[in-house]
């Protein structure tokens, strides 16, 4: 791509303390004529020192070690950081029928989404009233409801 996207091939010198990843690049681009957009989601203070370096190698760099990517729309160059889909954490539920016992680990996790762990580990429908919301790890809690015992 660096020989469609000519500024790539251009060597600059620049260093930086502190500035933000969008101040560095739009200097970079400013040195070498690149067309770049940078994701307004980066927000990354460097320290970088670079003598006589490609624009392509600066930006390759700035990839590994910030887990960028970078996108090519024609002579636009984006860089940007992918997002990640977000995988709830399951909860931990232990239920030991013959003891009543139950041990939860549900840290940062939604009351919903422990309640059904829990009827489906116990055989128990929980509905938690509306003010319950908060998070909470339980180990071999004695249940009073003898129906967790049945």
């Amino acid at each position: 791509m660096a020989k469609e996207v000519e500024p790539l091939n251009k060597r600059v010198d620049i260093s930086v303390s502190e500035t933000n990843i969008q101040d560095f690049v739009r200097a970079v681009a400013n040195l070498s004529g690149l067309k770049i957009n940078v994701s307004p989601q980066l927000s990354v203070n460097l320290v970088n020192k670079f003598t006589n370096g490609r624009v392509a190698d600066l930006l390759s760099f700035l990839c590994e070690q910030y887990n960028l990517k970078i996108k090519f729309t024609g002579n636009i160059v984006n860089l940007y950081k992918e997002q990640v889909p977000y995988i709830p954490r399951e909860p931990k539920v232990e239920y030991l029928k013959d003891s009543a016992l139950i041990s939860l680990d549900v840290q940062s996790i939604t009351l919903s989404r422990v309640c059904r762990k829990i009827t489906e580990e116990t055989g128990v429908n929980l509905i938690p009233s509306p003010d319950m919301y908060n998070s909470s790890a339980i180990q071999n809690q004695k249940q009073d409801d003898q129906s967790l015992s049945e």
